[in-house]
């Protein structure tokens, strides 16, 4: 489905981004389904709010021309108007996490003392790195280095690149779209680290055997992630909405980061 924009005078300009949004009503899918599909999707990084019925709602920011799958809508497709841009690009985006990391764009600078980890990203327009990438991060920060880090599901790389900058070796990262690991190992040649990055499917194929595994994903592929027999002897897991739970009997859960609604999770291997 190609993204239809309104007619416009032959003067007026294209839109620089896109808000693409789709409801779990209209996708007939639960909320973790389709925050699991639009992640798929936009490995970039996805809004989840409510639309004005109240209903949720998950959103992408993309430059024009886009085409979106026809069997996830109806999608709702806005030009994001140049006021709301030119704010957003005004304001601050670094995220900083346990006074050791700093995630933002580019055009920021890292405060002094911390590692920049610098992921340019217009998915959210203002909502900063998502409670589970920090959670994860801020459990990733107590580990002492060096240990082998598998970052499944990687996405942009976020977590990998993190392990990496914090000293972690070996480190690798997979996911089963192509496009996430092509953006994965992009922002890993950005970030000055390197990262064994990979096409793969952590639910049947084989895995790198590490130390520790790092996995922002739902509650039932977390369990399936750590019910392998492969699986290592730590882990920190996040993608949990505060108060679920994961299927993870061979582990304890260590420590516990609750963010605005989110939780991570750090587990120990029994």
């Amino acid at each position: 489905m190609r993204a239809q924009r309104r007619p416009h005078s032959e003067s007026a300009e294209a839109p620089r981004f896109l808000r693409l949004s789709v409801t779990a009503e209209g996708a007939g899918l639960d909320e973790h389904a389709l925050v699991a599909r639009m992640r798929a999707i936009f490995p970039a990084g996805i809004e989840e709010t409510t639309d004005e019925r109240g209903r949720f709602e998950v959103a992408a920011y993309e430059v024009p021309p886009v085409t979106l799958p026809r069997d996830l809508g109806p999608w709702r497709v806005e030009p994001v108007p140049e006021a709301r841009l030119r704010a957003w690009e005004e304001e601050p985006h670094g995220v900083q996490v346990a006074g050791r990391l700093w995630v933002g764009p580019s055009s920021e600078a890292p405060p002094p003392g911390v590692l920049g980890i610098v992921i340019d990203a217009h998915h959210a327009f203002g909502s900063g790195a998502h409670a589970t990438t920090c959670g994860c991060l801020e459990l990733l920060c107590e580990l002492e280095p060096p240990l082998s880090v598998l970052d499944v599901g990687c996405g942009s790389g976020v977590l990998a690149i993190a392990a990496a900058k914090l000293g972690h070796r070996p480190v690798y990262a997979c996911d089963e779209d192509p496009l996430a690991v092509t953006v994965a190992r992009a922002n890993a040649a950005v970030n000055g680290v390197e990262l064994d990055v990979s096409v793969a499917d952590a639910a049947s194929a084989p895995l790198p055997a590490g130390d520790v595994w790092l996995a922002n994903l739902l509650g039932g592929p977390l369990s399936d992630l750590l019910a392998r027999a492969d699986a290592p002897p730590r882990a920190i897991v996040s993608g949990l909405r505060s108060g679920e739970t994961v299927a993870a009997s061979r582990y304890v859960v260590e420590r516990q980061v609750a963010r605005v609604g989110w939780q991570a999770l750090s587990l120990r291997r029994l």
